[in-house]
């Protein structure tokens, strides 16, 4: 609420605080003006409406009719259909007001009571009368817990019930201070109006009108921590004080460009905390009244040392005494906020130079620091003074500094991608995938292109219609059409910034088309759905007559496809190009991708996945006994298995079975052997005497025939086969011709190679 009051022949609060607004808001540089010309949002002009809704008056409410909201004017209609069809908060809310107005236009932003300080802007409603008055906080008084608990205030009192006219500190009754002749009001000898020197702040102390905040009383306001104690405290119980109001209620608001509450009350701040901090160029001062010293801002006058009379030589006199330190009582309100800027800004590494403890306040530590921030931020002169010139710089480090901007004192670091990433890692053939970057250093980015390569390297250019970032962005990546379904995309991102090139790849894959995967309970036993190669090669196998009885003894092992992993907390690493990038796939658990990794072979979601790398560490010596015959293989151990070395390639799409070393795996048919002690055995047709008969899970009776095609960790030479079965339940009983721990002692003979192995894959 404006004050609500004909002010006639004296001025009055409102038209005082808006035209100081006005004033605060002209933007236009190095102009003196008569005719000011304020603005709003950076150029929209803050005119008549913001006038009337600080004066109270933007919905000309009928005052005549107790508030009655229906009787108001034909613009105040207007306004009112204005707001509702807009959706804006209500304006029987309080927004007809002084304080309010300012957040309206944005010109500041509301904080608690408990908060203020000296040039913030506070509305006011009296009580019992519930007139109301604008003003400017003078000073405040904190409470023990470091709140706001009385202020003081600067406006135009300009009426009766405000207790004086003109523009004063208010300090009680208005006719102690002026007096009225021929329309005139002249000042009368006044404490308040006197020539006083700093020391008045200290007579607005003692004789200034302290208004307790709401929900307080003056008895509880420590007297003792005042520097001059107050002769006028004003609430609810002495109303008499002035001319029977009291503050019932208040709305308080900082103008942007001052630093909001380090530590806020309440919750009114919110969101514009960052803000504030962003856009903070002076620091509020502090309470004045605090403290029973000398005021802050005086330095006592330090008396000469006189060289006596008697002394022989005056020339060669006793120097004088170097000017005592600074005392506590004495150091000046800046003071503090140049040593706590000092230190955030070496925290950060902003300057070089510590300026010591924060309690010693103008020390020549200090005084080294300031040199170094002068000498870094160009700020002269570089002499360790923090003058207003220093000082203002620093309130602009430190809020470029909160705001994340560049240290302006280095130069600005290389332009960097920090990363980017597939917002979904499958995308329909010639379909649109989003992406999203993540850049550190913000300015200066002109254009993205991005490069995609498939399995094959073929590659092609695509541009990201992104022109500049704020740290973060997402666009729609359109998919070129000529990688088809199973094409697996690997991305190098490439970004201009003022012309310096910046790449960066990903090393997660972009897959084109969707998971065509079987169900997780079918096995692709059907013979017809096999490549041609492995339909060749069983074919020949069945058909593969028996040699003439050249057994030799050997070990047969079983092994197939590892499938019962178990959900965890391990990806499943997969090669893509030249990277290893986590499949698209979920986690598994470490114990099952380590076994699966000795077999080398796993199935996983319906997918056939074959390994290329080994994460296991073959360093443990395990002896076993062989048909009498003591051997020892190397073994891996859980604790030495390293997740992100074991790579995997997805074979589904053509050995169902997965792949051995030397060709598809085929269930019942292929042998593994040592192909380092043996690797004249590859491709070669063995005879397994104990097979022959064997009634397979899929029917079919075995007569005996496999081909060496993958290859292992077996036993040394002559000793060991490992037989494949498919899926790893499906081991088959096999007689043992002798002692054996883990397989079976088997008749084996070596028969001629297979030509089908030799045949071109498809």
């Amino acid at each position: 609420m404006g004050c609500g009051q004909n002010s006639k022949q004296v001025t009055s609060c409102s038209p005082f605080t808006a035209t100081c607004v006005g004033m605060m808001f002209d933007a236009r540089p190095g102009v003196v003006q008569s005719n000011f010309e304020p603005t709003f949002d950076n150029s929209k002009r803050l005119g008549t409406a913001f006038y009337q809704m600080h004066n109270g008056n933007y919905f000309a409410i009928d005052r005549s009719s107790a508030g009655d909201l229906k009787r108001t004017t034909a613009r105040s209609a207007a306004r009112y259909k204005q707001w509702s069809d807009n959706k804006w908060p209500s304006p029987a809310s309080g927004w007809d007001d002084s304080a309010m107005s300012i957040v309206w236009h944005n010109l500041g932003y509301q904080i608690d009571p408990r908060d203020m300080r000296r040039g913030d802007l506070v509305g006011v409603d009296w009580f019992p009368s519930h007139g109301g008055h604008a003003v400017f906080v003078w000073d405040v008084h904190l409470d023990a817990s470091g709140a706001v608990d009385c202020f003081t205030f600067l406006s135009s009192n300009g009426t009766s019930a405000h207790g004086g006219a003109g523009i004063s500190v208010y300090c009680g009754n208005w006719t102690k201070t002026f007096t009225l002749s021929d329309g005139k009001y002249a000042c009368k000898a006044s404490p308040v109006f006197a020539d006083h020197d700093a020391a008045d702040d200290d007579v607005y102390t003692k004789h200034g009108a302290w208004h307790v905040l709401p929900n307080k009383a003056k008895s509880e306001i420590n007297l003792k921590t005042f520097r001059v104690q107050p002769t006028i405290i004003v609430d609810s119980s002495s109303p008499t004080t002035m001319g029977a109001e009291y503050v019932g209620s208040l709305r308080v608001v900082r103008f942007w460009g001052v630093a909001p509450p380090s530590a806020p009350h309440g919750t009114l701040l919110g969101a514009k905390a960052g803000q504030a901090h962003d856009l903070t160029r002076w620091q509020p001062p502090e309470p004045h009244c605090m403290g029973s010293s000398a005021p802050p801002g005086r330095i006592e006058k330090l008396q000469p040392a006189q060289v006596p009379k008697s002394h022989p030589d005056p020339i060669k006199a006793t120097p004088p005494k170097p000017a005592p330190p600074q005392k506590k009582e004495q150091v000046v309100a800046h003071q503090h906020f140049v040593e706590d800027a000092l230190a955030e800004l070496y925290e950060h590494k902003w300057i070089e130079v510590h300026a010591g403890e924060p309690t010693s306040v103008g020390d020549p530590k200090t005084k080294a620091a300031v040199e170094d921030f002068q000498r870094k931020f160009k700020v002269p002169p570089v002499d360790g003074i923090a003058g207003p010139k220093t000082r203002l710089g620093l309130e602009r480090a430190l809020a470029d500094l909160r705001a994340g901007k560049p240290n302006l004192s280095k130069p600005p670091p290389p332009p960097k991608i920090d990363r980017f990433y597939w917002l979904t890692n499958r995308v329909a053939p010639g379909g649109t995938s989003g992406l999203t970057i993540e850049i550190p250093n913000k300015d200066g980015w002109k254009s993205f292109e991005i490069t995609l390569t498939d399995q094959h390297n073929k590659s092609s250019k695509v541009p990201i219609p992104i022109s500049t970032f704020y740290g973060r962005g997402s666009s729609a990546v359109a998919i070129p059409a000529e990688f088809g379904v199973g094409s697996v995309l690997s991305a190098r991102l490439r970004g201009n910034a003022n012309g310096t090139l910046v790449d960066k790849t990903t090393m997660v894959p972009l897959y084109v088309g969707g998971v065509a995967a079987p169900a997780q309970d079918e096995w692709p036993w059907d013979e017809a759905k096999w490549n041609p190669y492995m339909r060749g090669v069983i074919a020949e196998l069945r058909a593969t007559p028996k040699g003439p009885g050249a057994f030799t003894l050997r070990e047969v092992t079983q092994y197939g496809v590892k499938e019962s992993l178990k959900p965890g907390d391990v990806p499943i690493m997969g090669k893509v190009g030249k990277n290893v990038v986590a499949l698209p796939l979920a986690s598994v658990d470490k114990l099952g991708l380590y076994l699966a990794d000795i077999e080398g072979t796993l199935r996983w979601q319906g997918r056939i996945l074959n390994i290329v790398q080994s994460g296991n560490v073959y360093d443990k010596p395990v002896t076993r006994v062989i048909n009498g015959q003591t051997v020892t293989k190397m073994k891996p151990t859980l604790d030495k298995f390293d997740p992100t070395k074991s790579i995997w390639v997805d074979v589904t799409e053509h050995h169902p079975w997965g792949s051995g070393a030397r060709m598809p795996l085929i269930p019942f048919r292929v042998l593994a052997h040592n192909a380092r002690t043996e690797p004249a055995l590859c491709g070669r047709i063995v005879y397994v005497q104990q097979l022959d008969g064997i009634v397979l899970p899929t029917g079919e009776k075995h007569n005996g025939m496999c081909v060496v095609g993958d290859q292992g960790g077996m036993a040394p030479p002559g000793k060991q086969f490992d037989f494949f079965v498919g899926r790893e339940d499906h081991h088959i009983q096999l007689t043992s011709l002798g002692a054996s721990q883990g397989g079976s002692v088997c008749n084996v003979e070596v028969l001629g190679p297979s030509a089908a192995y030799s045949k071109k894959q498809g």
